[in-house]
């Protein structure tokens, strides 16, 4: 891994306040600061808008930028001559509207920052996710020790969501600052991947593994059967691009599948990793709401809406597919799209694909962050939300270190 300092590394910088900022809101992720007009608003929603608006005015742009952001913001709007609920699609189309905005104009500054600042960037993101998992796990044994909810609507009137939490398997599932445990689920395998990703030069092994330990601990607490198949499938790709020897990666994964092998047979530790593939073959329970039923949706949708998908925000009875399934929405981000934005989804999703075969051409650990990244979309039907798109930006900027160059100022737009 290359990592880049100059001499103004450390000072103080609209765009270090804006990174910093934007991890700290991790902390923040289930508070809202107001509603407008029934939407309510975040302070990633305030860090995102004053990003992009300090990028817009102080920053040059990228014309490449500029065009792709205006190509995506264009795509919602080919099915706006059949839209039945315009008042949802406005409130999907101003968040989506938002995240192609910020993606156009201050990504680009984002990773710039980060590269320049890498280690302590990398060190804040790492003990801001540490500190909510020992917060998830200390409210795991108090919940279920002491049946004492603590941490449950922590932020009053604030709180954006009521917490979901429930039992499983006996258990009460720890869920931390957060508004549900698959949340919780998903900061833990972010810092998990981006330690496995970073190198020895970014973060010591003395807090490396002290820091996956408590990834794992934390993982456990949430009871989250997706959650572990995500980390499973980071700790064997890990094992496999990390070690160039075929005897010893063999070996490694070889030790790997004992272990698993020897917990599932003498311990109720991986149980939940065996009930999500039986679920997979019953309606109604979550495995098959989060996979078979989003793919049967995307199926009709395109069969009814090919060209443009049914549309943002149009999820409920206004058209020909209607509602299916247990959760009356697509619970997969992925097969989300498809249905949303019809075969035009293919604009969103040739340039991601094409990112992520020459991130991991340039380093093959990216293929870590990519299974981070599948492993949250895959698992909720939110791609139109900051939160999501909150971890999205977060593991990509982290994993653009080796190639990020450092922004110069010159002309006030830039093709490039």
């Amino acid at each position: 891994m290359k990592i880049t300092l100059n001499k103004n590394a450390d000072s103080v910088t609209p765009r270090r306040i804006m990174v910093q900022s934007f991890i700290l809101c991790i902390l923040l992720e289930n508070v809202k600061i107001f509603d407008v007009m029934g939407a309510s608003i975040k302070p990633i929603h305030v860090v995102m808008i004053l990003s992009s608006l300090y990028c817009i005015v102080f920053e040059k742009m990228y014309i490449r930028d500029i065009s792709i952001g205006i190509l995506f913001l264009a795509l919602p709007l080919l099915p706006l001559y059949r839209i039945n609920d315009l008042t949802e699609w406005l409130k999907s189309y101003v968040i989506y509207a938002l995240m192609c905005v910020f993606l156009a104009t201050a990504m680009r500054y984002f990773i710039a920052e980060i590269q320049v600042n890498y280690k302590k960037h990398l060190k804040l993101l790492l003990f801001t996710i540490a500190f909510t998992q020992i917060l998830g796990i200390i409210q795991f044994l108090r919940m279920n020790l002491y049946e004492d909810f603590w941490l449950r609507n922590i932020w009053g009137k604030y709180q954006f969501h009521r917490n979901q939490f429930g039992k499983s398997y006996g258990f009460y599932r720890a869920y931390s600052l957060f508004y549900e445990p698959s949340v919780f689920a998903w900061i833990t395998f972010t810092a998990f991947s981006v330690l496995l990703f970073s190198e020895k030069e970014a973060i010591s092994n003395k807090i490396r593994i002290p820091l996956l330990i408590l990834d794992v601990v934390a993982m456990a607490s949430s009871l989250s059967a997706a959650g572990f198949i995500v980390m499973l499938a980071i700790i064997f790709l890990f094992i496999f691009v990390r070690t160039p020897n075929l005897y010893k990666r063999i070996k490694g994964l070889f030790f790997v599948a004992l272990a698993l092998v020897l917990l599932v047979a003498f311990t109720d530790i991986l149980k939940p990793l065996k009930r999500i593939f039986i679920e997979l073959s019953i309606p109604g329970m979550s495995g098959y709401e989060r996979v078979v039923t989003p793919m049967l949706y995307a199926k009709e949708a395109l069969h009814n809406f090919p060209l443009f998908g049914r549309g943002l925000g149009q999820e409920g009875f206004v058209d020909a597919v209607g509602v299916i399934g247990r959760y009356k929405a697509v619970h997969n981000s992925i097969f989300g799209v498809i249905v949303h934005f019809g075969l035009s989804s293919l604009c969103l999703f040739i340039p991601a694909i094409v990112y992520a075969v020459k991130r991991i051409g340039e380093n093959p650990k990216w293929v870590l962050l990519l299974i981070n990244i599948l492993g949250i979309y895959v698992s909720n039907g939110a791609f139109c939300s900051l939160d999501t798109f909150m971890f999205l930006v977060i593991i990509v900027a982290f994993g653009a270190i080796k190639t990020a160059k450092p922004v110069e100022r010159n002309f006030r737009f830039y093709v490039g």
